[in-house]
């Protein structure tokens, strides 16, 4: 059994029950509201153009919805980017400063955070960064500067995908959707699986399962990874001991659909090597071909 919630600007309206597999069905659609009919044929009526449904089981199970966090001091930039995830399915928070945002992580950790670069109480770069430090939340940089410089300093911060204002709602949409995929609903921070027929990799003691989406260190400790940084070290594994240029690691971490630049790579590159090289200055391990590309430069191992 279902319970249905028809809701009309936020106010529950009326409720009725439907079985499962057996969805309100809509009957009517006039000026004057709209009409569905439930289990058995009763009528239920909410008097508005726009009503939200809200499935909840009986038993307090279902799917989780996508959290999604838009922090932006312009209240109308919020407006349009929640009406967008909320046609998604997907609930919206939105936060003006850093501030507010602090509360709402008090309150809930989102699936992905949408941060603007410009707040009234902080800068977002400085905020990314320490979001950065303390989790693996995916983010997505907003601002209205779309020089290489700015891209380079937020992808440093550690942000997943940059977009410039004004942007097209939908292609937003669309890159979070993009981001939403390569998490694959499992936080990259999460101790590795024991179970069987994960799909790992072993290097100069590292371990990573790609499956759980998990890199260990050789000491046994996770090591927290980015999105763009994980995809990047899968395709440095997935080719030891060969040059591999610029636009096919860009391919290959397919992060950044638009106005991508060689410097991207580079940026994701120095992160990696300062999360698994003994020395980020002298490295071993991801070396660079000055003119052609990088090479991995380890065996890799299946385990």
């Amino acid at each position: 059994m279902v319970e249905i919630h028809l809701a009309v600007s936020g106010t529950v309206a009326t409720t009725g029950r439907c079985q499962l597999g057996n969805p309100l069905r809509p009957c009517r659609n006039n000026a004057r509201g709209i009409r569905y009919t439930g289990a058995g044929g009763r009528a239920l009526e909410a008097r508005a153009f726009t009503i939200f449904l809200r499935v909840v089981s009986a038993a307090g199970a279902g799917a989780t919805m996508i959290q999604v966090l838009i922090v932006d001091d312009d209240a109308d930039i919020r407006d349009i980017v929640t009406h967008e995830v909320r046609q998604q399915g997907w609930a919206a928070t939105e936060a003006g400063s850093e501030a507010e945002l602090t509360a709402a992580l008090r309150q809930r950790t989102p699936d992905i955070i949408l941060l603007d670069i410009r707040l009234p109480d902080q800068d977002g770069l400085t905020i990314a960064r320490r979001l950065r430090a303390a989790s693996a939340i995916p983010i997505i940089m907003l601002t209205g500067m779309g020089s290489d410089i700015d891209r380079i300093v937020g992808l440093e911060m550690g942000a997943d995908d940059y977009v410039v204002k004004p942007f097209n709602p939908r292609e937003l949409v669309a890159r979070i959707k993009a981001v939403l995929r390569r998490t694959s609903g499992k936080p990259l921070g999460a101790p590795p699986s024991e179970s069987l027929g994960h799909d790992c990799r072993r290097f100069a003691g590292w371990l990573l399962d790609r499956t759980a989406r998990v890199l260990t260190n050789p000491s046994g400790n996770p090591v927290s990874l980015t999105n763009a940084e994980y995809l990047l070290l899968e395709a440095l594994i997935d080719a030891p001991h060969r040059v591999l240029s610029r636009d096919h690691l860009l391919e290959r971490t397919h992060t950044y659909d638009a106005e991508v630049f060689d410097r991207t790579i580079d940026v994701l590159i120095l992160r990696l090597r300062r999360k698994i090289e003994p020395n980020p200055q002298a490295p071993k391990l991801i070396r660079t071909e000055r003119g052609v590309g990088y090479v991995f430069d380890a065996d890799v191992e299946k385990v």
